[in-house]
């Protein structure tokens, strides 16, 4: 299959996906950038048998970021959901700023190839609000499930270069997720299969004040705090180097990151009006933390420089700890 660049669109015009239509038909979607005003756009295509593909014009458009990566569209129900990247560029020297992955929840008319919300600038959800995550990419799978997988990894070039003193690989995909729509707002969650590699349980050291402690030999943990308490925020660190936060009067969670590079602490965050249940899964180079059976979710590489990984904070509900066996 090839597909020549439209006359309208620069040479930034990448990542191609298809998806199916309602009619054994298929849609593709192509990141690109608009030649005249080099700001970002999605370009789609139809196609009756999946090798001709006819361009229907641009399915949305930025006009606050030059470029738009990764796009990702599929069905649910009677929606559909659009992923994609959002990209800041300095266009005269040619290098990416800054990218991030969202979402929306959209109708497309199949017929014209059109949708109800063409702006890429507004009205978008937060796909991931850790400090490692793009690019995200759906599949479904025999059992009728959306997977999602997507590369975790946000470094500048000299993040990486410390970051590969300290680990055989730099870069690395999140966990398969399933995606689920609930009152047109996704949920991710671990895929059911991952939970099968939950093995014995670690012991958790009660401390005076209702504090914890785990030093535990694997680096490969699962944790999960289920039953918080409403009016208890949540304080925890992990090996020194990463810190979870939940303000319940702020209503605000937050993640801290110490920087290998600078020794500060760097933060990401959002609003959560309460939280019900936690999730952590932790390896060698990365956590993956799941709120409220995946409403939000924060996804983190970490640089571990210890042989025992050591968790501490306070209880402020029913904590469980298993080693992950891999």
């Amino acid at each position: 299959m090839i597909i020549n660049t439209p006359i309208k669109y620069s040479e930034h015009f990448r990542d191609p996906k298809i998806f199916a239509g309602k009619n054994n038909d298929f849609f593709l979607v192509i990141g690109a950038q608009t030649k005249q005003t080099k700001l970002g756009a999605i370009a789609l295509y139809h196609s009756f048998d999946g090798e001709n593909w006819q361009y229907m014009g641009s399915l949305a458009t930025s006009n606050t970021y030059q470029m738009i990566e990764c796009p990702d569209m599929f069905r649910m129900g009677d929606k559909y959901i659009l992923f994609y990247c959002p990209q800041y560029r300095d266009n005269e020297k040619d290098i990416p700023l800054k990218s991030f992955s969202v979402y929306k929840v959209i109708d497309l008319d199949e017929t014209t190839g059109e949708i109800d919300d063409k702006n890429l600038d507004e009205n978008y959800f937060m796909m991931d609000y850790g400090f490692d995550f793009y690019a995200p990419q759906t599949f479904e799978d025999d059992k009728k499930r959306r997977i999602l997988w997507a590369w975790m990894s946000r470094m500048n070039d000299e993040e990486e270069k410390a970051f590969a003193k300290l680990q055989d690989s730099i870069h690395c995909l999140t966990m398969p997720r399933e995606i689920l729509l609930e009152k047109n707002r996704l949920y991710q969650r671990p895929v059911k299969e991952l939970y099968n590699l939950l093995g014995q349980d670690i012991i958790i050291k009660e401390c005076d004040d209702d504090q914890f402690n785990i030093l535990n030999d694997k680096h490969t943990v699962y944790l999960k705090l289920e039953n918080i308490k409403e009016d208890k925020n949540i304080d925890w660190i992990i090996e020194d180097e990463f810190k979870i936060n939940y303000n319940f009067e702020k209503m605000e969670f937050s993640i801290y990151r110490l920087n290998w590079l600078t020794n500060n602490w760097d933060k990401k965050s959002c609003k959560l009006e309460k939280i019900i249940d936690m999730e952590l899964w932790i390896d060698n180079s990365s956590i993956e933390i799941f709120i409220n059976e995946g409403e939000k979710v924060f996804s983190s590489r970490i640089y571990r420089k210890h042989e025992k990984i050591s968790i501490s904070g306070n209880l402020c509900g029913e904590l469980i700890a298993k080693n992950i066996d891999r």
